[in-house]
C-alpha cells in the first residue's frame, strides 16, 4: 500500500510505501521539484501491508500506522518517522 502526505511538515507531498516482504515502510521525502529524497527505510513488523497516516499524539505531526498481516500487529512510527 502506498500514501501520499505532507509527512515533515514542509509544504511538500511525500510517500511512504508499506513493504510487504521485507516487514517494512520506505519513505519518501518530497524535494519540491517534482522529484524525491532518497528512501529511508523503517521496520514494521511482519507481512507489512496496510498504511495510513494520523496524529496519534497530538502533536500536530502525521504518524504512521502499519497493518501487519502475517503476524497480526499493528506497527505505529511516531512522527511519521520523518525527524530525518
Amino acid at each position: 500500500m502506498v500514501i501520499a502526505h505532507d509527512l515533515d511538515k514542509d509544504g511538500e507531498l511525500d510517500v511512504a510505501v508499506a513493504n510487504y516482504l521485507s516487514n517494512s515502510v520506505s519513505v519518501f521525502l518530497g524535494k519540491g521539484d517534482a522529484t524525491f529524497k532518497p528512501k529511508v527505510d523503517y521496520p514494521a513488523g511482519s507481512g507489512a501491508y496496510f498504511l495510513t497516516a494520523g496524529d496519534l499524539n497530538q502533536d500536530k505531526v502525521l504518524d504512521l500506522i502499519v497493518t501487519n498481516v502475517k503476524d497480526n500487529s499493528v506497527s505505529v512510527l511516531l512522527n511519521g518517522a520523518c525527524t530525518l
